[in-house]
């Protein structure tokens, strides 16, 4: 059993991949796992252990078969959407934006040969997929009902319960700049230079140039050495 949790902002509908986990095991282009979210025909589907085969393989539907869809390309391209898919022994779930949209059976077992992890295409670099991805995470269970719910409502994949195990997660975050702060004081008969963070530079001149300096904050100077700069 395993699941894999992603939101998507789509820039259009055109053929494409949101994830190939590729196994040399698998059929297709080694297709261990792979969605297309939707497809250019605006179908989802969930390919496993290879493709095609709706027996064994793959389970899909119409995205206008989901209650919440509009019908209207907006609806990709101006929303973020949640899915999740996950498979357990045979059982197969699409879930969308915290609601099963498709649960089917494929008897193929999950392959254990995986050895690389694409977003966003396949693994020649095609179906390339035009959007946004964000807060992608692999879990070795199949989540229930709640955790996807909790998932959709905002709750960071990594602060679900322990029982879920999840294996990976990819947050894409940057994260918010952060900059740093100089301070100078006179102190006596000497100059003291303090900083939180990064290394210390000096220079004879505005222009430099410049060297690192080896002191820890905060660094202290004779106020009667010839004239530096700090950045």
């Amino acid at each position: 059993e395993m699941s894999f949790s992603i939101w998507v902002k789509r820039a259009d509908t055109a053929n494409s991949s949101a994830f190939w986990i590729q196994s040399p095991s698998s059929s297709d282009g080694q297709r261990g796992w792979q969605a297309h979210t939707p497809w250019s025909n605006n179908s989802v589907y969930f390919d496993t252990a290879g493709c095609c085969d709706g027996a064994t393989q793959r389970i899909s539907a119409a995205i206008d078969t989901f209650p919440a869809y509009t019908g209207d390309i907006s609806w990709w391209t101006d929303n973020w959407h949640h899915f999740v898919f996950t498979k357990k022994d045979a059982v197969k779930q699409i879930w969308i934006d915290g609601q099963l949209f498709l649960e089917g059976e494929n008897t193929s077992p999950l392959p254990t040969d995986i050895t690389e992890m694409y977003f966003g295409s396949d693994t020649t670099g095609g179906n390339l997929m035009r959007g946004l991805m964000d807060d992608y995470a692999l879990f070795a269970t199949a989540l229930s009902e709640a955790d996807i719910g909790a998932l959709f409502g905002g709750t960071p994949p990594t602060e679900l319960d322990a029982g879920t195990n999840i294996m990976a997660y990819w947050g894409f975050n940057a994260g918010v700049p952060i900059e740093p702060t100089i301070g100078i004081a006179k102190d006596g008969a000497n100059v003291t230079v303090s900083w939180d963070m990064g290394v210390l530079q000096t220079a004879p001149t505005a222009v430099g140039p410049w060297t690192d300096s080896a002191g820890t904050s905060p660094l202290t100077e004779p106020a009667a050495d010839a004239a530096k700069f700090y950045r």
